[in-house]
Order: structure tokens, then sequence, then C-alpha cells
């Protein structure tokens, strides 16, 4: 339980400082022992945003709410990561317009 802890609160550390990658590591290493821990999947998930790993946070915030189907903070990351990913591809269709004109 104290490995898991530390790991947790490794990863929401990690997030702040925006490492991301170290956060999904500590949340791989949670996971590890625990596949059914819905904080690790949920701050997986935020880290794999930030990474723009979008298909595999979505991946996590669907078993995180198979887990637990009320956590309304679910809900309102998938939300975020929804519009972080469409104003992504948005930007990245404006530069390639702009290359090809």
């Amino acid at each position: 339980a104290l490995f898991m802890s530390l790991h947790l609160n490794c990863a929401f550390c990690c997030l702040n400082l925006e490492d991301f990658a170290l956060a999904v590591e500590s949340c791989d290493k949670v996971l590890s022992i625990d596949e059914r821990n819905v904080k690790a999947l949920f701050r997986r998930a935020t880290a794999l945003g930030g990474l723009r790993e979008f298909e595999r946070a979505f991946e996590d915030l669907a078993s995180a709410t198979r887990l637990d189907p009320d956590n309304s903070e679910l809900a309102k990351l998938q939300t975020r990561l929804l519009k972080q990913q469409k104003q992504l591809e948005r930007r990245e269709r404006n530069i390639y317009k702009r290359l090809f004109t």
C-alpha cells in the first residue's frame, strides 16, 4: 500500500511539474500491482493527454469509468481531452494548409 501511495503522489507531483512521461511511469508501477486503481488510471490519462497520446488516454478513461461510473472527474477529463485533441487537430490542419498553399 505504501508503494502505491508513493507512486500516486509522485505522479501527482509530476503532473504539476508537467513531467508527463515520469507521471506515466509512476502510474504504470501502481497499475502493475493493481490494474483496477481508478486514481492511477485517471492520473495516467491526464499525463497521456499532456503527451498528446489521446487514444491511450481515452482507453484509460474508459477503463476507469467502467470501474467507477459515477465519477464526475473522469467525465470532466474526457471532455477536456476531447477539446484539446480537436484544438490540436485544427492547429495541425491550419499548418498543413499554409504549407501547401
